[in-house]
């Protein structure tokens, strides 16, 4: 401490305060006062340097607290970064695992195809047709209106409205054993070929367009009568059989192209069945015959029927 005091008693400028503190006093500044009021002086001196050090280092305190207290965010924003890029590969892994195991899925049902033969695969796929054909009697109705409908415009005669009820009533009928396209692609034979209520037939499906492809969907349906009709059923009389088209179909030069949109060549979930129609009668247009395409579906190991078909007019 006495060093501290002679240290600031030596500085020229703290001298002179302490006179003018004395002068100010109007004391006789004698060698005792001086030493007095230098005490005091450098007394006050200390005291405020040290307060002054105290606010700098309470300042510093609480600047690196401040600096120190806003860096766990930016961490936890870096972690949930973190998180968020192990999740994302994770998610990434899992989606690439269930595509690994869907492709293995899908190569273990063709491997299925590949294990059997020719006659093997024409068995099922005929197998699965013949289930079809059968799971209904030839002359169920599918659709039916009131007789008095027949000359009378009321309410649900449409053509949309009648072809919704048809396939709604088709879809409870065939269940799994046709594919989801089956419906679609006769949705679309209707909306060439309306169902309607016709003034002299009855309920029936007109053919008012000139693309045949169209027509021959409405294969397997026919009127009960051939005028003021009341009523629409399937048919499954007609006779059928196995196509062999990847050896002989696809090659010939009258019906070849009908279904050349498959790769006949490679893929092999795909087989033909052929129905003759033109030796029964039908209420609306006949046709000569239909080749009806069956596909086997992978995700439930079964063959169905599927809305691509060819035909002979």
């Amino acid at each position: 401490m006495k060093k501290i005091k002679e240290f600031f008693g030596n500085i020229p400028i703290f001298q002179r305060q302490v006179e003018r503190e004395i002068n100010g006093k109007n004391i006789e500044p004698t060698e005792g006062i001086k030493k007095v009021e230098h005490g005091r002086q450098v007394t006050r001196r200390l005291i405020i340097s040290l307060l002054v050090i105290v606010l700098i280092v309470l300042a510093i305190l609480f600047y690196f607290n401040n600096k120190n207290g806003t860096t766990p965010p930016t961490s936890n924003a870096t972690t949930n970064s973190e998180s968020s890029t192990k999740q994302t590969e994770q998610d990434t892994q899992g989606a690439q695992s269930t595509s690994n195991s869907t492709l293995e899925a899908g190569t273990a049902d063709n491997d299925h195809l590949l294990k059997l033969s020719t006659k093997e695969r024409a068995e099922e796929a005929t197998a699965a047709f013949k289930d079809w054909y059968e799971s209904f009697d030839t002359k169920q109705p599918v659709l039916e209106i009131n007789e008095e409908l027949l000359n009378n415009d009321s309410g649900g005669t449409s053509p949309i409205e009648l072809q919704t009820k048809l396939i709604d009533n088709l879809k409870a009928s065939f269940g799994d054993q046709v594919e989801p396209d089956f419906y679609t692609s006769l949705q679309q034979g209707f909306n060439f070929n309306p169902v309607v209520v016709d003034s002299d037939k009855g309920l029936t499906i007109s053919k008012q367009n000139e693309d045949e492809s169209q027509w021959l969907k409405t294969w397997f349906l026919d009127t009960e009568k051939a005028e003021e009709n009341t009523q629409i059923y399937l048919r499954n009389d007609f006779p059928y059989e196995w196509a062999d088209w990847r050896n002989e179909g696809q090659n010939d030069e009258e019906v070849g192209q009908a279904l050349s949109f498959i790769d006949w060549d490679n893929d092999l979930s795909y087989e033909v069945i052929g129905v003759l129609t033109s030796d029964k009668d039908k209420n609306i247009n006949n046709i000569g015959g239909v080749f009806v395409v069956m596909h086997y579906n992978d995700e439930i190991q079964q063959w169905q029927v599927s809305g691509s078909i060819g035909g002979v007019l």
